[in-house]
C-alpha cells in the first residue's frame, strides 16, 4: 500500500479509529504514534497464510469495533441520548432509527441502537464479546442472535423483525428498521 493511500484511508477513517472506546486504553499516545503502530500492525504479514492484511480499518476494529458504520447514514457517532431520542421524536416515524456510540464508553458495549416506534424511543445496548468477536443486541439472554458486525445486525434488521421490549410493562412489539436518521 502506498503511503498515499494509506492516508486517504486514515483521513476517511480517523473519527472511527481515534473516537473508538479502545483508543483510551492509551490516552498518552499522540495521534502519530496510534497511526505508526495500526499501520505497523496492518502490513505486518500474516505468517500462517503468508500473506499481508492492508486494510487497516479490518485488522483493527476486529478486535473490538466494526469500521463500515462511520460513513453509515444511520451512524451517529457520539450523539448523546438526548439528541438522538429528540431526532427521532422529530423525525416520527415507526422504524426510525440510528446508531450511536453508548454513553458509558464501555469496549464491552461500544454503541447504542436507538429506535423509534408507536411513539417511544428504544434504546437497545449493542453489546461485544470480545472472545467471539461478534456483536448481540441488548441483555445477555438464552438462543440470543450473534453478528459479525454492526453491518450485520442493521442489514438483519431492515429484512426481519426487531423485537422492542418496554422495560416498564415488559410488553413486546416488533419492527423493522426502516428509516435512518441523522441527528
Amino acid at each position: 500500500m502506498s503511503a498515499k493511500i494509506f492516508l486517504i484511508k486514515v483521513k476517511r477513517l480517523k473519527s472511527c479509529l481515534f473516537q473508538s472506546p479502545l483508543r483510551e486504553e492509551a490516552p498518552q499516545w499522540t495521534t502519530a504514534q496510534w497511526i505508526k503502530t495500526r499501520f505497523a500492525f496492518a502490513t505486518q504479514p500474516v505468517k500462517k497464510f503468508n500473506l499481508h492484511v492492508f486494510n487497516v480499518c479490518d485488522v483493527y476494529l476486529k478486535t473490538c469495533q466494526d469500521a463500515d458504520i462511520c460513513n453509515k447514514a444511520w451512524y451517529a457517532s457520539a450523539c448523546d441520548r438526548r439528541t438522538a431520542d429528540e431526532a427521532l421524536m422529530r423525525f416520527n416515524k415507526d422504524g426510525a432509527f440510528m446508531v450511536r456510540k453508548s454513553s458509558g464508553h464501555d469496549a464491552q458495549q461500544p454503541y447504542t441502537l436507538v429506535v423509534f416506534y408507536k411513539g417511544r424511543v428504544y434504546n437497545i445496548p449493542i453489546r461485544f464479546m470480545p472472545n467471539t468477536q461478534q456483536f448481540a443486541l441488548g441483555r445477555e439472554k438464552k438462543g440470543e442472535e450473534f453478528f459479525s458486525s454492526v453491518s450485520s445486525i442493521i442489514e438483519n434488521h431492515q429484512k426481519n423483525p426487531l423485537v422492542l421490549i418496554d422495560a416498564q410493562s415488559n410488553s413486546k412489539d416488533t419492527t423493522k428498521l426502516c428509516f435512518p436518521v441523522k441527528p
